[in-house]
């Protein structure tokens, strides 16, 4: 027996030790996931709920190993996390199901726009202002109007822009993707109930939480019709909102001599740990103002944006500085 085995690693046959509880560093290796993301996801989503070792450590048994599993997946193809993790084991499944299906259909290549057909009253604002990087083929502002059953057109993706979502709506939409026989839907919103979105992602519509730019649904467009990650030339990623940058990092930057010649490091880092500050108290706000839950969470979902945008332009600066920060 190897010390592996012995300190309760997978052996080849897939066994943990102890009837299948794993420690953390073997369900890391096991779904892709860094230790530090397994325990903010524990934390914040409780997407798994590990027992604790006789040290306190982390045991995770199979149940757990899967959820994340499917976690990691469906997060690659760029669902929200913390819609994710509130989904049922089966309904993961379901949703990495039809995800994997729409990626499958037919792709647009890269050099053609994507054909958008908007539904809704806030969506008809966008079709006018269009990006040139897509083409309006048709604009639906009243979806409800719409009869599913004699829908002829088609379209590459559906783009469904409205400041609410109704759970009665779902159906509607899964519905006009289906008939269109598009290659996704997008649905831009600032306020709907978490079944509801979890409803949407099952039937494979994307959920964007307002504030979101042209450049960033974009982005999504491309990468539905192409049924992965493009690159499509100026526009900015589409970012994650895990933290890149810890708390002595940032502390580093922010207090360096100031007679380095460029100081915006410092200012970033400021800036970083002011955003950071604020998303941690909206995320309490949460939790002790349930009443005004639709508002923190828009507070907390756009502090983070903001965030995650600030840190990809710090890590750009350092690496064009060469300053390193480990």
């Amino acid at each position: 027996m190897t010390d592996e085995t012995r300190e309760g690693h997978v052996t080849e046959a897939g066994m943990g030790h102890r009837g299948g509880q794993y420690p953390i560093g073997v369900v890391s290796r096991l779904t892709g996931i860094a230790a530090g993301t397994l325990r903010m996801w524990e934390r914040r989503y409780a997407v798994a709920e590990p027992s604790r070792g006789e040290k306190q450590n982390r045991q995770y048994s199979q149940q757990d190993v899967e959820r994340l599993t499917l976690m990691k997946r469906l997060v690659d193809k760029g669902h929200a996390p913390s819609t994710v993790a509130k989904l049922p084991t089966d309904e993961m499944e379901k949703l990495l199901l039809s995800t994997e299906v729409l990626a499958g259909r037919s792709v647009t290549p890269k050099s053609v726009k994507p054909e958008l057909i908007v539904v809704g009253q806030d969506g008809a604002a966008f079709a006018r202002n269009c990006p040139n990087s897509l083409t309006i083929k048709d604009v639906w502002e009243n979806p409800i109007a719409v009869d599913t059953g004699s829908i002829h057109a088609s379209a590459d993706i559906i783009l469904f822009k409205t400041a609410t979502i109704q759970p009665d709506m779902v159906r509607l939409l899964a519905d006009i993707v289906s008939k269109t026989e598009a290659k996704g839907g997008i649905v831009v919103f600032r306020i709907a109930t978490k079944s509801t979105l979890r409803s949407l992602e099952t039937n494979g519509i994307v959920c964007l939480r307002e504030p979101v730019s042209d450049e960033q649904i974009v982005r999504q467009c491309y990468d539905a019709c192409s049924g992965g990650k493009t690159d499509i030339v100026g526009f900015a990623d589409m970012v994650s909102t895990e933290r890149l940058f810890t708390y002595d990092q940032l502390h580093k930057l922010a207090s360096m001599s100031p007679a380095i010649k460029c100081e915006c490091p410092q200012h970033l880092a400021d800036l970083i740990n002011s955003l950071n500050a604020f998303e941690k108290y909206s995320e309490e706000c949460l939790e002790t103002n349930p009443d005004d839950a639709a508002v923190h969470e828009d507070l907390r979902v756009s502090s983070a944006q903001s965030r995650a945008v600030l840190e990809q332009a710090l890590r750009r600066l350092l690496k064009a500085e060469n300053i390193s920060v480990e």
